[in-house]
């Protein structure tokens, strides 16, 4: 019977791998043509790309895509016009759109008559939209938006991510917003551009807005910030219409296309959101009242007595402390100084020392519980908040007045021994915020141009680039260079890449089958998805294997962008932290829908251990952050999901 029941053990082991589809990688010649992409080997690609076998070919297209090496152009142009397979092709345009070869743009609209393959016609309109073929996107755009109108109008989105979408195309994109299969792009154009719209396109929205959906009403609300407070009625309408009251993402959309109006007039919104069931509602109006003070203090007041969520309830109150009577908002702070020092959550202790941060009276208690905190967390917080202080149009006259007690400096001089002193902690977060921060020469009190700290010895910087541990941080070292070459008189140009150090490790990839899920299992409920490996093998491998040794247990949701992200993975738990290895970018041509799992970085080939959860379409990320998964259970956890959240751990479903 023992023996009976161990036969059909492996019986039943064997039948459920068989259920599982093995991924592509099996083949010991695509794995080395993807370790030549993993290393950006360039010579190599160009050899792949004239293998009998076309997925070769097409592979080593994409890989070319990731290395900016101009040389590569020629020989993919070549394959873009002669290979016999449309997969190659597209792959072909794919990449020579990522390398935005600029001068070889009228070279691809040239092949476009002669393509058969919509797909391949697709690719070749993005190319050449990447590559700035502005003119020829225009001048053929009656008869593109006719015969191709989802393709022409994502061609347009992308030209106005380059910024250059102007008033000429205006017609050709309100005509777009009238197809279904162009709608969405059309109007993600149009947000992004410099277009303005008057009030017969406004009423032109409107008629598109009765019939679409809910993912092409969040860009045409966005649209429609272009037309000011012409868009007042409908966006008011759209507001209180039944499909936003059932989708939060749709009143966000709302609440950030009227910022662009009066103050008065964006108020009657704002205030609404500030009793939104949604806490991300909540908080988005909550975090334009920081900065304005169309609403009543009273109303603010109320309001943040029955606020539970503590980002929202510390705007309000931020916005109090700048904009009410002295003696409410010295009451406040007082209040908040006393609720920091019982609070137990190093978030909500961020959250209390930015609203401090709105009176210059709190500068040296948050520049005292910024560099004394034992918590990273607040550490991180409370230089933001500082920073806040020296970028506020009001420094300037604050600086006159303020004398410190220790020392008779000015406060700039002050500053100058706070951003030093940020440097010399070596936490990663400080060096990364002074060093960009010292880059700035845009703030208040100084003549644009000039330098906020003229330091005449610099050799602090160098001390401390020295001790910056590599590659895992790589972006205080980045940024502290910069900073340092700036200085100097040197160029700042171009992104610091770590040395290539995570070679792809086939050996988990060969395990992964192409359907591999993986359970996050957090405070508010689980979210199941699936990893794309044969797209992504690098970051999926990399993953699983962080997955494996439990990295991933017990963080906490460290950012959170109403409307756009959740992200976690990070090992500090405020965004700045990484593991001890970097892995390249694997960029593709699938696009960011809502609850696509994507890698985050600091730039190309920067990825680590962080992953965010798309909440709405985002086409601003395509071909820019490695996609490598989706969400196919549980978007409502993605949603419920605020900073602090727990994630308590990443699991791997089945029997890897």
């Amino acid at each position: 019977m023992a023996r009976m029941k161990v036969c059909f053990g492996i019986l039943f082991f064997c039948m459920l791998a068989a259920c599982q589809h093995p991924n592509k990688f099996h083949d010991a010649r695509l794995q080395q043509l993807m370790s030549w992409q993993d290393e950006r080997n360039g010579n190599q690609l160009l050899k792949f790309l004239e293998d009998e076998d076309p997925e070769f070919r097409a592979q080593a297209a994409i890989g070319l895509s990731y290395i900016n090496d101009k040389q590569s152009i020629p020989a993919l142009l070549k394959r873009a016009e002669i290979d016999p397979e449309a997969t190659v092709r597209e792959a072909a345009f794919f990449s020579l759109g990522q390398l935005k070869g600029d001068s070889v743009g009228s070279r691809i609209t040239d092949l476009f008559s002669k393509e058969e393959s919509e797909n391949v016609k697709h690719a070749i309109l993005i190319a050449a939209s990447k590559c700035g073929q502005s003119e020829w996107l225009k001048q053929k755009g009656p008869e593109l938006s006719k015969e191709y109108p989802a393709y022409y109008a994502e061609a347009l989105f992308y030209l106005a991510r380059r910024g250059d979408i102007n008033h000429d195309f205006k017609s050709l994109l309100i005509g777009l917003l009238k197809e279904d299969e162009s709608c969405f792009y059309a109007a993600s154009a149009i947000a992004r551009s410099s277009i303005l719209l008057n009030v017969a396109d406004v009423k032109a929205i409107q008629e598109i807005i009765a019939k679409a959906d809910d993912n092409e009403l969040l860009p045409l609300y966005a649209a429609l910030s272009k037309a000011g407070t012409k868009a007042f009625e409908i966006l008011n309408s759209g507001y209180l219409s039944d499909t936003s009251q059932e989708n939060y993402l749709l009143r966000l959309a709302i609440l950030k296309a009227v910022k662009s109006f009066p103050a008065d007039t964006a108020a009657i919104f704002y205030n609404r959101g500030l009793i939104d069931v949604n806490f991300h509602v909540r908080e988005i109006a909550a975090e334009w009242c920081a900065g304005n003070d169309a609403i009543p203090t009273k109303r603010k007041i109320d309001v943040s007595l029955n606020e539970k969520y503590p980002r929202t309830k510390y705007y309000l109150l931020q916005s109090l402390i700048r904009f009410a009577e002295k003696h409410v908002g010295d009451s406040i702070s007082a209040e908040i100084k006393l609720q920091y020092k019982r609070e137990k959550d190093p978030y909500t202790q961020g959250y209390q020392l930015k609203a401090l941060a709105a009176d210059f009276d709190n500068f040296e208690f948050i520049e005292e519980e910024t560099f004394s905190s034992p918590a990273i967390i607040v550490r991180e917080a409370g230089f933001e908040a500082l920073l806040g202080i020296r970028s506020d149009k009001r420094f300037p006259d604050y600086a006159m007045n303020w004398n410190k007690s220790s020392a008779n400096i000015s406060l700039e001089e002050h500053f100058a021994s706070v951003f030093r002193n940020a440097i010399e902690t070596e936490d990663v977060a400080m060096i990364s915020l002074a060093a960009a921060f010292l880059r700035d020469t845009t703030l208040p009190g100084y003549a644009k141009g000039t330098m906020p700290v003229p330091y005449e010895d610099i050799s602090f910087m160098k001390k401390v680039i020295e001790k910056i541990h590599l590659p895992r941080d790589i972006e205080a070292f980045g940024e502290l260079l910069k900073t340092i070459r700036l200085y100097e008189g040197k160029p700042t140009e171009g992104t610091q890449k770590p040395d290539f150090n995570n070679p792809i490790d086939w050996e988990i990839v060969e395990r992964i089958p192409d359907d591999q899920e993986i359970e996050i299992v957090t405070s508010e409920g689980v979210i199941r998805l699936e990893l794309w490996v044969n797209e992504a093998p690098g970051t999926v491998g990399q993953f699983v294997k962080l997955i494996k040794e439990g990295f991933y247990s017990d963080k906490r949701i460290h950012r959170v962008v109403p409307g756009f992200v959740i992200q976690d993975g990070c090992p500090r738990g405020d965004g700045y932290g990484s593991s001890e290895q970097t892995i390249r970018s694997e960029f593709s041509s699938r696009n960011y829908e809502p609850g696509t799992l994507g890698m985050a970085s600091s730039g190309v080939d920067t990825e680590s251990c962080q992953w965010f959860i798309t909440h709405a379409p985002t086409p601003h990320l395509n071909g820019r952050y490695t996609a490598f998964g989706k969400v196919i259970e549980g978007m409502e956890v993605v949603h419920k999901l605020a900073v602090g959240a727990e994630v308590k751990e990443i699991r791997l479903v089945g029997n890897f």
